[in-house]
């Protein structure tokens, strides 16, 4: 049999000297034996008197009038001898009174209990927060090497003849028109986010979705991922407010909030399991926890779930009030997309742009045009903290539509213009900050780290363009001075596109 949990080595030590009398006594025996005397009777009150410990003696009452000095000093030190036996056995009681009335930690998730917090910890990841399932395989990636042929900028200085920009503006509206969202596919995104919606809400009742990204800011193409974020009190995750703050007091709040998070992505990871989705994938990112999946019926969508995505949805909605101020934003929007995809310099993965950063581009080229087609909606309107940040900008954007009337130019011309004019640009010195009109230069760090620097609208502290590579971001620079130069030759924009990069 095996000791018992949290034994002292004090134990085993009073242990081994009671055996030690029992072994001296049986030397005395072993003596005797081994001497001429014969062996003692083993008569039956010597086999239980060996089993069974002696009777303790009553202790004899003290005549105090009878006590002499000898006697007081004896009787203390029997005191003090029982003080000190009752003090040591009294430590081991307390000590396994403490194990067995130790707090017990509930989980905040199921009805199990622990009673530390290292076993809570092993039983979160391994019942609750497992996402082993359905993270997937991380492999390297393989980046594009591409051989660049420097442009000569003399040769993009003049200006476009207007018959090639008659030509360009119609390649555009074909290319729009082949590549724009259709209304039966906005009808069967808008069926597949109420059935997604209705799934959630069987285990986090209190939650809504929200669109954002392309599909959301007036830029969406046909094949645009749709991008949901999940408005959700993370503390929906666990069995109360209580449960939160006995785990934050155990965790802290910080990583308390965490957890919840992974609670809810890995319910989200199971619930569309169960309802037969399509490579359903937890991703950890630095920016936002998100759920991937596929609908399972054709045409399938790719879908994008993220937690109290907050600030991207109001950057789409920034974005699509300025794709309402005059139809030629949207259109050379997706001009811009469908060309960067096919140059291969719309992949952050590899070292390129993301198509939001794209359309920032688009905007602040018809912002800074000698006849603004954009104004600067960020410089009025409500105020609106999301997250600590300022949103603050004018929704209303029939308020600005004569005024992007004024500017009379062709979409053919605006392309031309808008490859010519990123081709040229002060990349190491200047911003592209959609906030203001005035012209924004890089702080020395800020020169330092990127080359490519695109200010977010709403985080103006964070760069969208510090996922560029610098093989990245030299290719990009250059495709805006092919693209120039190729608008001013006799090849169609059609046919540019069709070549591989």
């Amino acid at each position: 049999m095996s000791f018992p949990p949290n034994v002292s080595n004090h134990t085993l030590q009073q242990t081994d000297e009671n055996d030690g009398e029992d072994t001296s006594s049986g030397k005395t025996i072993q003596n005797c034996s081994s001497s001429t005397l014969s062996p003692p009777k083993i008569t039956v009150e010597a086999i239980m008197s060996a089993i069974r410990p002696p009777l303790m003696e009553l202790p004899v009452p003290i005549n105090e009038e009878n006590l002499t000095e000898s006697n007081i000093s004896e009787n203390q030190k029997d005191e003090e001898a029982q003080s000190h036996q009752l003090s040591e056995g009294s430590s081991e009681i307390n000590y396994f009174a403490i194990s067995l009335d130790e707090e017990i930690i509930e989980c905040p998730c199921c009805d199990s209990s622990f009673t530390n917090k290292y076993d809570l910890k092993n039983h979160l990841n391994d019942m609750h927060v497992n996402l082993l399932k359905y993270r997937k395989p991380k492999f390297p990636i393989a980046k594009k090497s591409h051989i660049i042929n420097p442009i000569d900028l003399l040769s993009i200085s003049e200006n476009i003849p207007i018959e090639r920009t008659i030509e360009i503006a119609s390649e555009i509206e074909n290319l729009y028109e082949e590549h724009k969202l259709t209304q039966q596919l906005k009808d069967y995104q808008e069926l597949n986010i109420n059935v997604i919606e209705k799934i959630i809400q069987k285990y986090y009742p209190n939650s809504k979705i929200q669109m954002y990204g392309s599909n959301a800011n007036g830029f969406g193409t046909l094949s645009s991922d749709l991008d949901l974020s999940l408005s959700i009190d993370v503390l929906d995750a666990l069995k109360s407010e209580e449960s939160f703050d006995s785990m934050a007091e155990l965790f802290g709040e910080e990583s308390t909030r965490e957890l919840c998070e992974y609670l809810i992505i890995t319910m989200l990871c199971r619930a569309f399991d169960v309802n037969n989705a399509v490579d359903v994938n937890a991703i950890d990112s630095a920016r936002v926890k998100i759920v991937h999946f596929k609908t399972p019926r054709i045409p399938q969508l790719d879908i994008d779930i993220s937690l109290n995505n907050d600030l991207a949805v109001e950057n789409s909605r920034l974005l699509y009030t300025y794709s309402r101020i005059d139809e030629r934003v949207e259109k050379l929007g997706i001009a811009i997309k469908v060309w960067a995809k096919k140059r291969s310099i719309s992949d952050p993965k590899n070292g390129t742009l993301s198509s939001y950063a794209l359309i920032i581009l688009v905007i602040y080229f018809l912002q800074q045009q000698a006849t603004p087609i954009l104004p600067i909606l960020q410089s009025s309107g409500e105020s609106k903290l999301i997250k600590g940040f300022e949103c603050m900008f004018d929704c209303d954007f029939l308020n600005y539509q004569s005024l992007a009337a004024e500017n009379k130019e062709s979409l053919g011309y605006l392309l031309f213009e808008f490859f010519k004019f990123y081709a040229i640009f002060e990349w190491n010195l200047m911003v592209v900050d959609i906030t203001t009109l005035e012209p924004r230069y890089k702080t020395p760090v800020e020169q330092m780290k990127t080359s490519i620097y695109i200010q977010d609208p709403f985080e103006t502290k964070r760069n969208l363009g510090d996922v560029c590579s610098l093989d990245g971001a030299n290719l990009i620079k250059n495709e805006f001075a092919v693209a120039a130069q190729i608008l001013l030759s006799n090849w169609s924009f059609s046919q540019y596109l069709c070549i591989s990069s």
